[in-house]
């Protein structure tokens, strides 16, 4: 028995008890009738069922409010409307002729000057549309971005419509958004992009087609070295479920697709030697960097929707093994035009365990997620997207499981977090990644944390309250350096003397995830210290006692506290 698996415009012949004889576009499977499919019917059916007719093989495509009778060896025999194609199908009653349109859809379309390009989102989920663009010029056939905005509709909608409200641009503009008039969202749609002057003079129309059910579509590529795998998919039945979350299979992409984005495998994996990890054989971020620009095909220095994943053994930070970090966005802070946030590495030493888990597929997506340039949950920039607890308390991939804090009656850790997670993003984080800007999110635009859900600005840093911890943090170093010198300073968590032991954790990484330090420079500017990359992983907690004697080691618990020397930038750089 054969079965034909079609997913977009592409497919799997499969045999039973033989595999795969076909992987690959519709048009290049073998029979004469794939060649001749048109362009509107070449792929993203909602339906398709084998054809009980007579002859050659044939397939009832649905796509739509169209179908297609489609003959494997002749060819397209009819496309129109239900009743055009069959009369049967015609006959279903109107309920079952109603469409499932998508609450979503992209369009793309060009303007009437032929000058620019718009990649247009349209967004009918929440109580009021929200539509976001953007803007590309076209000279001599070179598109170069120009600018973002997002349209927050005034009311809600019943298709077609016209939808109209309050603009926010990336930069100044002298076009403004008009209006965005759109008929149907799903394939053979189109919208209306209008722009004027302030004044309404020198109006223009961006003309769109609808392209996708998905706003943005990011082309993935895999790379390895010998001895890992993928994290492959969760199924939510392994585990006891919170109310509210279906029985259904998760993967990485699914997860994005559920945020309206497609991850779309790009290419073949690539085998990467381990010995570009150097005699250590474990990678720093700079030979991590290294081994994306060679390997990943996709990679150029610009803003893009490409995206590189490498599956790597162990990570190691200043000739120190990292044990417990199991990934990492290791393209940050490289410098003005380094075009960062291209890639993620997973450490397969630590993540191995959780293959097949839902630990190991939550860090996939939650390291892909810095790529779009999300931040923890407790790092963004305003108090006004901060969720409970301060941001620890936010049911989303973009916080750490074993750092949950939940409401009184859902109690703290990993066990309440599994137990109420619905495996989603924050409505605030779904808006920067179905509607931020395009340098905000595309892969190799804006640094990390710079417009996006982003890191705490030193304005809104805010001496916290006093706790019961049993601990102090010191810092501590030389008053003066000379121009050019490494900046040093010694970091100390201990105790302050009003118990005889307390719990700290094994973090004390300026820019990580427990501590925060503001850099004042000679000119008064204060800004966060900002480590070249983020690793992501647990920190195990550490005791501290009074009669514990320190062990040799460079970062070490004590009982005198727990400290580290750490450089940091100089105030001119």
């Amino acid at each position: 028995m054969a079965v034909l698996l079609i997913k977009g415009n592409q497919c799997a012949n499969i045999i039973w008890g033989k595999g795969a004889t076909y992987v690959g576009p519709l048009s290049g499977l073998p029979e004469a009738g794939w060649k001749k499919l048109p362009a509107q019917m070449s792929g993203d059916f909602d339906h398709a069922v084998m054809a009980p007719i007579s002859g050659n093989f044939k397939t009832l495509f649905v796509k739509g409010d169209q179908a297609m009778l489609f003959d494997w060896v002749e060819g397209p025999k009819t496309i129109g409307t239900y009743a055009q194609v069959l009369a049967g199908l015609g006959a279903l009653p109107a309920e079952y002729q109603k469409l499932r349109l998508p609450a979503a859809g992209r369009f793309i379309g060009v303007s009437s000057d032929g000058g620019s390009k718009v990649d247009l989102r349209i967004d009918l989920v929440g109580e009021k549309p929200v539509v976001s663009g953007d803007l590309f010029n076209i000279t001599d056939g070179v598109e170069s971005y120009a600018i973002s905005f997002i349209l927050k509709g005034a009311a809600a909608v019943t298709l077609p419509a016209t939808i109209t409200g309050t603009v926010t641009y990336s930069t100044d503009t002298t076009g403004p958004v008009q209006s965005v008039t759109v008929d149907k969202l799903v394939p053979g749609g189109t919208a209306t992009l209008t722009r004027a002057k302030p004044d309404g003079t020198g109006s223009f129309t961006y003309t769109c087609a609808y392209t996708s059910r998905f706003l943005r579509t990011i082309d993935w590529e895999i790379d390895y070295i010998k001895d890992t795998k993928l994290c492959g998919q969760y199924a939510t039945t392994q585990d006891t479920r919170p109310d509210g979350l279906d029985k259904r299979i998760m993967t990485v992409q699914a997860a994005y697709a559920d945020a309206g984005l497609e991850l779309r495998t790009a290419g073949e994996a690539n085998l990467v030697d381990i010995d570009e990890a150097g005699t250590d054989l474990m990678w720093s971020p700079a030979e991590l960097h290294a081994a994306m620009v060679k390997n990943f095909k996709l990679y150029k220095a610009a803003p893009q929707w490409r995206l590189w994943t490498f599956l790597a053994n162990h990570l190691i930070e200043n000739g120190e093994p990292q044990d417990h970090c199991d990934g990492m966005m290791f393209d940050v802070d490289l410098g003005v035009g380094n075009y960062e946030r291209q890639g993620v590495a997973i450490f397969y030493d630590v993540a191995a365990k959780n293959v097949g888990k839902r630990a190991g597929l939550f860090t996939y997506i939650h390291e892909i997620g810095h790529a779009l340039n999300l931040t923890h949950s407790w790092e963004k920039a305003s108090k006004d997207l901060l969720g409970p607890n301060d941001g620890y308390g936010d049911l989303s991939f973009m916080n750490y499981e074993y750092e949950y804090k939940g409401a009184p009656d859902r109690g703290d850790g990993a066990e309440a977090f599994w137990g109420a997670f619905l495996w989603q993003f924050t409505p605030d984080e779904l808006e920067h990644l179905r509607h931020g800007f395009f340098l905000d999110v595309a892969m190799g635009g804006n640094a990390f944390a710079t417009g996006s859900a982003h890191l705490i600005a030193p304005d809104d840093l805010t001496s916290p309250a006093l706790g019961r911890s049993g601990l102090r943090v010191q810092l501590s170093g030389r008053d003066t350096f000379l121009y050019g010198e490494p900046v040093t300073v010694e970091i100390k968590v201990s105790l302050d003397g009003s118990r005889p032991q307390a719990e700290a954790v094994d973090d004390l990484k300026p820019g990580g995830d427990h501590l925060s330090v503001l850099v004042t420079d000679p000119a008064g500017d204060t800004r966060p210290f900002r480590p070249i990359y983020h690793a992501c992983g647990r920190h195990p907690s550490i005791t501290l006692q009074a009669d514990t004697r320190p062990p040799p080691d460079r970062l070490r618990p004590h009982g005198q506290g727990h400290q580290r020397r750490t450089p940091l930038p100089h105030p001119d750089r």
